[in-house]
């Protein structure tokens, strides 16, 4: 069960979406932009851990992922840039974080009236905006919950024992059963 905030923001994606019926190369610019927008939204909203959520809700949010960053890669870097501006945040250099300079160094070899193409997984992993940062981590969450439904270990278990067979480095992690750490 969806949050009322949530469900309306869903409903208006949902309308957009059903407009155009998944082709969306026919999408007017201005109902993109909209689907975009709301689509990020609500699945900023949404909370995978919410025990009212059967596992179809979980699948039906990364399917609304899938289709938002579709839509995304169809659209220009400008019009991405003023659905959701750049934050003006500057001293990421001090937190060893991106900021706004490590967004304006990766488009600045890029013609922001391009599509983004094939691009997308990177340019959002550059680019310094709360609501796509959130967006890009909801991602992840709903894709390990949906790991961990199919009986597979989840994303950063998998990370770290992959990491650890690569180093030869022993992960320990906290048992909250035992009480102990464990070697992963």
């Amino acid at each position: 069960m969806l949050h009322p905030t949530e469900e309306k923001l869903r409903e208006r994606f949902i309308f957009l979406t059903n407009k155009y019926k998944s082709n969306y190369y026919n999408y007017r610019l201005k109902d993109k932009i909209k689907a975009i927008y709301y689509g990020v939204k609500y699945l900023n909203r949404f909370n995978p851990d919410d025990k009212d959520l059967d596992f179809s809700d979980i699948l039906i949010a990364f399917s609304d992922i899938n289709y938002i960053k579709s839509l995304m890669s169809t659209i220009s870097y400008g019009e991405l840039l003023n659905i959701f501006p750049i934050e003006k945040d500057f001293d990421g250099h001090k937190w060893e974080c991106k900021d706004y300079f490590d967004t304006i160094e990766y488009l600045k070899d890029k013609d922001l009236n391009d599509s983004i193409g094939d691009d997308l997984e990177e340019f959002l992993g550059w680019y310094f905006n709360t609501d796509i940062m959130h967006f890009c981590v909801k991602h992840l969450v709903i894709f390990d919950r949906i790991r961990r439904h199919d009986g597979k270990e989840g994303l950063l278990e998998s990370f770290l024992k992959k990491i650890s067979e690569e180093k030869d480095i022993p992960i320990h992690a906290y048992n909250t059963k035992t009480g102990k750490f464990d070697i992963l």
